[in-house]
């Protein structure tokens, strides 16, 4: 079953690809230099056709961790910042990297986000965290946390999938202009 993970894009423990060249996507040809296991590039590059892959990473404390290994292909990932979702993304498998994560992302804020998920193609915008969403999520994302169950299973009963509340019940695919707005 779905599940969904969200991260708080405030906290200095969590790493995306959405800003600057991430937000493209990475070159899977630089991200081939960086990876110490062959059989993963392959890997990458069977997921990835189109030559551009889509990074999530998450320093190795014991919190992440122990989420991280929750984490599966097929399952959602939401980025907060504030009071609203600014991104979601289908994982497509994860792996932990420290040589991609050390590559990829600057690790002065200390041990490198090695807990990697790699995504398909984040959808972006800003869909603010309404009272009459408290169905779905909660106002508060903390840092990084799985959704719980009850709140994923009213996403699934009023959208049929989680990939529908976020086109849908979010407004990621609908012009800015449209959606939930304060």
């Amino acid at each position: 079953m779905e599940n969904v993970f969200i991260f708080s894009s405030d906290v200095e423990t969590i790493k995306t690809g959405y800003s600057d060249e991430g937000q493209k996507g990475h070159g899977i040809e630089r991200v081939s230099t960086l990876v110490e296991e062959r059989d993963l590039v392959e890997r990458l590059r069977n997921i990835y056709p189109l030559g551009r892959c889509f990074i999530w990473g998450a320093q190795e404390t014991e919190d992440n961790y122990l989420l991280w290994r929750e984490m599966e292909a097929e399952d959602f990932i939401l980025g907060v910042r504030g009071r609203s979702i600014i991104s979601a993304a289908r994982i497509l498998m994860k792996q932990k990297a420290p040589g991609l994560a050390a590559g990829v992302w600057d690790s002065e804020a200390g041990a490198p986000f090695s807990l990697i998920c790699f995504m398909d193609e984040p959808l972006t915008g800003e869909a603010a965290i309404e009272p009459s969403m408290s169905r779905y999520l909660d106002a508060g994302a903390g840092e990084f946390k799985k959704l719980a169950a009850e709140k994923r299973d009213c996403m699934l009963s009023d959208y049929a999938s989680i990939s529908n509340f976020v086109r849908l019940g979010l407004g990621f695919d609908f012009p800015f202009s449209l959606r939930h707005s304060e």
